[in-house]
């Protein structure tokens, strides 16, 4: 069958353009090669990234990537028999079905399938679009073999949700892991334009956008899936709980193989937690050493603290680490605890950050503000959790708490009516995290969760200024300086005018940490 895979146009708010990046459809590129290898023919319709030049005014909106006539001529040219659409994120929600309305518009025989995270999480709202024939819920490599395999009988592939004749919406039940994650063949990565990817990162608007040296730069698994219970996280929806990995050689023959053929530089690994299994890092990072790749890598996903230790921070720093980020969520024991489920001892995190700065690479820390129980008395914790961390250079990445759909925290927040809205668009989790909150409490309105954003920001700066002013190099914007000096100056210009002039905070209120601990377990019940 002929299949043409979507990478579809990104649809950001005029107000948030500057914080426009691209990144390779890797999930689109492990399903094609595994399509491919099963004998049908495949193109990777790349509209973002061979249009990532292109931006067009849409009303409050800009469209970034190929036009609407543009998407259609190229699929009214392949006539496939269907279209596959990653709807990775909940911001771009509305972006995927506007694509899914052109497929349809060029031949209403056309199957479209979705997949990814968002796809993943709300398959039954999603078929709610005509548009949309399917919808995978997890891994969709072997799913979409095994659909196209035997089309006339939906109900035995598991993992999808499909219409009947008669319009009703089934399932099918959870896909099948993949255990054996070396029986996938490598990323198309031939069916993509990489220069695309390399020419957006030299200018500053590649999703890693720390790429150094050559500009070559590549993303990449070396394992799925992640055994934790964080109430905030949605990628169990696609990759499962049950943590997996690629053998050693594997790995490293793609990096190799990305490295030969591509000039490949930079490696980005995207693992949800590259360093859970301290061994299996320690052998890739020995191969890469032993097959003399002269690559720098980072893990912009994030890492566990308390799985790493000088040993291992030794083996990066030699094979050429130069970010790592961690994934911290909060300064509050208790609260990172009995709400948000994170399971890790905060004391390890000033030793980590010593090691990894001693070293000389750089570190970031994750934060989350506002997730439903916070108080005055949580966040002035966790705040001055972060100054003590940035006081030692580590650079605190903070955003407001987005309750995507799939997670506990936007059921709690549903069933306590803790929303701030009845009804969500892709405008709200695209204002989210950084301008307008959409979780508000009894213990918490938008108003002072607001002021504790600024405070936050503020404080964490001074900190930095304070005890070592060589770490303010780590600052986003002072990175965006060196690609992007315009679009650095209008980012500072924004912080500036939102942080340093809003009110301090920092009173006490009554702790609900149980309530909300109550509200989970009710929930579970």
């Amino acid at each position: 069958m002929k299949v043409v895979l979507l990478h579809h146009p990104l649809k950001i708010l005029d107000e948030m353009r500057e914080f426009f990046r691209i990144s390779y459809p890797l999930g689109l590129m492990y399903i094609a090669s595994s399509l491919r290898a099963n004998g049908h023919e495949v193109r990777i319709l790349d509209a973002l990234g061979d249009g990532w030049k292109t931006v067009e005014k849409d009303g409050e909106y800009v469209r970034i990537g190929m036009t609407r006539e543009q998407i259609k001529k190229e699929l009214e040219k392949e006539n496939p028999d269907f279209v596959g659409i990653t709807a990775q994120y909940t911001s771009q929600a509305e972006a995927a079905h506007e694509s899914a309305a052109i497929a349809k518009e060029v031949n209403k025989d056309i199957k479209v399938i979705f997949g990814g995270p968002h796809a993943s999480a709300t398959a039954p709202t999603t078929l709610q679009d005509p548009n949309v024939d399917f919808a995978f819920a997890g891994e969709g490599e072997l799913t979409a073999v095994e659909l196209l395999k035997d089309l006339k009988n939906p109900q035995n592939v598991k993992g999808i949700w499909y219409k009947t004749e008669t319009g009703e919406v089934k399932n099918t039940g959870a896909a099948n892991v993949i255990q054996d994650l070396d029986q996938l063949p490598f990323p198309a990565y031939d069916l993509v334009n990489v220069q695309n990817y390399f020419d957006a990162g030299k200018e500053g608007m590649s999703a890693r956008r720390f790429a150094k040296g050559e500009g070559n730069w590549a993303t990449m698994f070396t394992t799925r899936g992640c055994p934790y219970t964080c109430n905030f996280c949605s990628i169990y929806n696609t990759m499962g709980r049950r943590w997996r990995k690629r053998s050693t050689k594997n790995s490293v023959d793609e990096i190799e193989y990305l490295y030969n053929k591509y000039g490949i530089r930079t490696i980005f690994f995207e693992d949800d937690n590259f360093t859970l299994d301290m061994n299996h890092t320690v052998e890739i990072l020995d191969e890469i050493k032993k097959r003399k790749l002269e690559l720098q890598w980072q893990t912009p996903n994030g890492v566990r603290a308390d799985r790493l230790d000088r040993e291992l921070v030794a083996k990066m720093k030699d094979t050429g680490c130069t970010r790592l980020r961690v994934a911290v969520e909060h300064g509050d024991q208790k609260f990172l605890n009995e709400v948000i489920h994170k399971k890790m001892d905060l004391s390890v995190l000033e030793g980590s950050v010593k090691v990894v700065r001693e070293f000389g690479i750089d570190m970031d820390g994750f934060f989350i503000l506002g997730i439903a129980g916070e108080t005055d008395q949580t966040m002035r914790t966790s705040v001055d959790f972060m100054k003590k961390l940035a006081s030692l250079g580590l650079n605190p990445i903070i955003g407001y708490a987005v309750p995507l759909p799939g997670t506990e925290l936007f059921e709690v927040c549903r069933k306590n009516n803790y929303f701030t809205k009845e009804k969500f668009t892709s405008k709200d989790y695209q204002l989210g995290y950084s301008r307008e909150p959409m979780i508000q409490t009894p213990w918490m309105t938008t108003e002072r969760l607001k002021e504790w954003y600024f405070t936050a920001f503020r404080e964490t700066i001074f900190a930095r200024m304070k005890h070592d002013p060589r770490v303010l190099a780590n600052l986003n914007i002072v990175q965006e300086l060196k690609t992007n000096p315009l679009k650095a100056t209008k980012l500072a210009y924004s912080y500036i005018k939102r942080t340093l002039f809003s009110r301090h905070l920092g009173s006490k209120s009554e702790d609900p940490i149980e309530a909300t601990a109550r509200s989970v377990v009710n929930l579970k019940d």
